[in-house]
């Protein structure tokens, strides 16, 4: 185990407050590597949902990653199963 990979725990930040995709303790290879995290702030819109990565439509799987291994927590409003989901409701 190794607990560098948890920084973010360690270094909460209020991600309302960012301006850019950045914080300490971020993992800049978390963004678009096939895996939800929804800890720290990457499921936010600022770093594009975590590169995409925690909505079924958009995640892309990687080489060592099938997408959906961890789940998804699709927060953008854009994504397509977002979208159908409102249909739903209506």
């Amino acid at each position: 185990w190794n607990d560098d990979w948890n920084d973010d725990i360690f270094h909460p930040v209020d991600c309302s407050t960012l301006k850019e995709c950045y914080w300490e303790g971020m993992h800049t290879g978390f963004l678009g590597d096939g895996i939800c995290n929804a800890e720290g702030c990457y499921n936010i819109k600022l770093c594009g949902w975590d590169g995409g990565d925690c909505c079924e439509g958009s995640c892309v799987s990687r080489e060592f990653v099938e997408c959906g291994v961890d789940g998804y927590q699709c927060k953008d409003p854009d994504a397509e199963e977002n979208k159908k989901k409102e249909d739903d409701d209506n």
